[in-house]
């Protein structure tokens, strides 16, 4: 048979409490009410001895939070260890480590219609959603309709509340260092991309630089392979 599975009430007892403390000790508001240190204490210790964890499921009903929040990819933007999107979600990986959060990613496929793909994410289960370089997908238009807490990472052209390199800045920076070590002529670089317009944006702050630097708009590649 089966352990048991430890309760509030079990901890109560160990920590010679009444069950209410124990919560609120466990929700990290012990100072906040004024819980004598030794008291807190002894509540974590008899949690940790027991392998007591307050049940998420339960405080998300009481709370309206879940402490979660979704990551919406693409099918373009995941399957590879390395690369922009791998840096990305790693990035946010260790984000929501920081802050404790649950992070739930929802991995798109080709055939996957927004709707659906919204709703997977919006049943309930995440407090947000991030989502990277909607471009053309429209499911950034979708969260704005339906009002759901969501940020945009990497596309200054988003409808949503985003998070974007500024990219022209860079090309700056980059610029003045290649005329620092020596160089003179400087090419811009394009790959395929469906966002033509943050392309457009490097390129304008690219022949600005350049004139500016080096007495020439400079060459350009565009769609490198």
């Amino acid at each position: 048979m089966a352990n048991k599975r430890p309760t509030r009430r079990d901890v109560a007892e160990q920590a010679g409490v009444a069950p209410s403390t124990v919560s609120l000790v466990l929700s990290n508001r012990a100072e906040e009410l004024g819980i004598a240190e030794a008291t807190r204490l002894r509540v974590e210790e008899a949690a940790r001895s027991l392998g007591y964890y307050a049940n998420r499921h339960i405080r998300a009903v009481r709370t309206g939070r879940t402490g979660n929040i979704g990551l919406y990819l693409r099918h373009d933007q995941w399957g590879t260890p390395v690369g922009y999107w791998a840096a990305l979600r790693a990035a946010v990986d260790r984000a929501a480590s920081s802050l404790d959060l649950g992070l739930l990613v929802h991995c798109g496929r080709p055939d996957l219609p927004t709707e659906e793909a919204f709703a997977r994410q919006a049943g309930g289960v995440v407090d947000g959603v991030i989502i990277f370089n909607s471009a053309n997908d429209p499911i950034a238009a979708r969260l704005l309709q339906t009002g759901m807490t969501a940020v945009e990472i990497g596309d200054a052209d988003s409808p949503l509340p985003f998070v974007a390199v500024d990219a022209p800045d860079g090309i700056r920076q980059a610029l003045e260092h290649l005329r620092e070590k020596g160089y003179r002529r400087p090419c811009f670089v394009s790959f395929p991309s469906p966002y033509k317009s943050s392309i457009e944006g490097r390129r304008s702050a690219f022949a600005f630089h350049c004139e500016r630097l080096f007495g020439h708009a400079g060459p350009s590649v565009d769609d490198f392979y």
